[in-house]
């Protein structure tokens, strides 16, 4: 009888250990864990592919809508893209805010965001919290919040956009936590 008992504790021990874990996304060149709130949208097999700018979309398990994206590449282009410029080349002008301590600027259709410490370890980390479009369309209507972070390391960029609110629908997606944990979980592969 104290063996099927010890049976039942360790099953129910072991399946509640695994239902709490977060799932690991793994891609040629890095590794990372996301909530369980999320899913990665291009997973071929073991490993995710990812696009033709190195990034990998991450969807809402409860929504299936568009969540945030973490993007790796070994050109910096990847945050010109994103429209993060360094803080010297926006017009004087033009600037908003004093230099933040990154050097590093987030413009937007409709403002600049000074990226700043996020976070501080192997790997600094700097972010924001803009302004931004969920829809994509034509013309841009600023109607969420998203959170936006670069880091710099071992030659390689890193970029990860995440929508954190709705502000029409006051929809919270994802917290400043759960961005930290994804960022704190990244591990790139060794060549």
């Amino acid at each position: 009888m104290k063996s099927k008992i010890l049976l039942v504790v360790f099953f129910l021990f072991f399946f509640a250990a695994n239902a709490n874990s977060s799932p690991q996304i793994n891609t040629d060149e890095f590794s990372f864990k996301i909530p369980n709130s999320l899913k990665a949208v291009n997973k071929k097999g073991a490993f995710l592919k990812t696009d033709k700018n190195g990034c990998v979309r991450l969807i809402s398990v409860t929504t299936h809508k568009y969540a945030g994206e973490i993007c790796v590449s070994k050109n910096d282009k990847l945050f010109v893209n994103a429209g993060i410029v360094p803080y010297e080349s926006i017009p004087e002008s033009s600037r908003n805010s004093e230099k933040p301590s990154s050097g590093m600027v987030l413009t937007t259709a409709l403002s600049q965001y000074p990226l700043e410490k996020f976070i501080e370890k192997e790997m600094h980390v700097f972010s924001t919290i803009s302004d931004c479009d969920e829809e994509d369309g034509a013309i841009y209507r600023a109607t969420s919040s998203c959170h936006v972070a670069i880091a710099n390391f071992d030659n390689k960029f890193i970029y990860s956009y995440f929508v954190i609110k709705n502000n029409v629908t006051r929809q919270t997606n994802l917290t400043i936590d759960d961005i930290k944990y994804i960022w704190n979980s990244i591990s790139f592969k060794k060549k």
